[in-house]
């Protein structure tokens, strides 16, 4: 599964620009799904840039559908920097801070 690239559609509502081809639901089923696994992730096994990531990864989800309801305006290209740059710092957070929050307990 690859990663879904936002383009600019030709359709604009006042100043906002909306995506063509469905791809609003691409990038709203991958945050959703990454952000579920994140947070599955950290329950299991307590890594750092999961409690960060999952919450971060649900609420672009809800962002991208509030923006497809005209909502919130979506820049494509400052939306896809900012999740980014929240993903690389969520990595680069463990290592000063330590890669786990708590000890995974015993496998099942």
């Amino acid at each position: 599964m690859g990663v879904p690239t936002l383009v600019p559609a030709d359709h604009h509502v006042g100043s906002r620009t909306l995506l063509a081809d469905g791809r609003h639901l691409a990038l709203d089923s991958c945050a959703r799904s990454g952000g579920g696994a994140c947070i599955v992730n950290a329950g299991r096994c307590g890594r750092l840039h999961c409690y960060i990531t999952g919450p971060f990864f649900l609420l672009a989800a809800v962002y991208v559908v509030l923006a497809e309801f005209h909502i919130v305006p979506l820049q494509p290209g400052r939306f896809l920097l900012v999740v980014f740059v929240v993903s690389v710092a969520a990595c680069l957070a463990e290592f000063p801070l330590g890669s786990y929050v708590k000890k995974a307990g015993p496998t099942r």
